[in-house]
Formats: C-alpha cells, sequence, structure tokens
C-alpha cells in the first residue's frame, strides 16, 4: 500500500468515490434468487463497500435496499478470494479490489493491513 498521507488514487464508480490508496475495497458477492436483499444487506453489514449481483435483472431490487454501489458480472474483473490468508497475501502483493462472498473476513484482513501499513511508516522530520 502507498504510505498514507501520498497522492490519493480515486475510484469511481456511479456516484461513489473510493481512495484505494488507503484500504483495499470490499466487493460482497450476491447470488441472485430468492434472499438476496436480505443477503446483501447482511454483506452491506459485514463491510462490503460495494456488491456485485451475479444476474443483472436483480441489481435494481438489490439498489433499493442497500446504500452501497451495485454492480453487475464483468463490471469488476478478477479471482474470487474466499481464504483469510490468500486475502492478506494479495492486498499485500497489491490487490486494490478483493472480490468474495467471505465479506466480513476479507474487511477485517484490509482494515488490519492498513493499520499496520500506517503504524510502520516513519514520522515526518521536524522542520
Amino acid at each position: 500500500m502507498p504510505a498514507v498521507g501520498s497522492l490519493p488514487v480515486p475510484v469511481v464508480i456511479g456516484s461513489t468515490t473510493f481512495d484505494v490508496s488507503i484500504r483495499a475495497l470490499v466487493v460482497g458477492l450476491v447470488d441472485a434468487g430468492p434472499g438476496a436483499q436480505d443477503r446483501a444487506r447482511s454483506l452491506v453489514v459485514a463491510g462490503a463497500d460495494l456488491l456485485e449481483v451475479t444476474d443483472p435483472a436483480a441489481a435494481e431490487a438489490v439498489r433499493a435496499v442497500v446504500g452501497v454501489p451495485v454492480v453487475v458480472p464483468d463490471a469488476v474483473d478478477g479471482v474470487v478470494a474466499e481464504d483469510a490468508a490468500a486475502l492478506a497475501v494479495a492486498i499485500a502483493r497489491g490487490a486494490r479490489v478483493v472480490r468474495t462472498h467471505e465479506v466480513r473476513a476479507a474487511r477485517r484482513v484490509a482494515d488490519v493491513l492498513a493499520a499496520v501499513h500506517a503504524a510502520a511508516e516513519p514520522e515526518p522530520a521536524a522542520p
């Protein structure tokens, strides 16, 4: 991760802008079907920054009940990470967006790695 205080790296999705120089984004994956809106809500509560809905036809219904951006398949490309260790390695190696069904674990990993990185930064020299 870049140093805190370095130039921001904005990612704009819809009307929401994220700064991925601070922390990797967590994309929660919502399978379409009965209960999709409830699953979407629980992923947001668990810490998803945005949601990817597997069925484009269900995207509007999910958007209506959550306060985060909702994208459809192929809007976010990459491998789905389900293991906390794999997520940590991916973020440490520079991933700025992680896709997962395990949102709570992914958000914790992203937050911890951001905090560790921020704590490891040297203090600025006094003038």
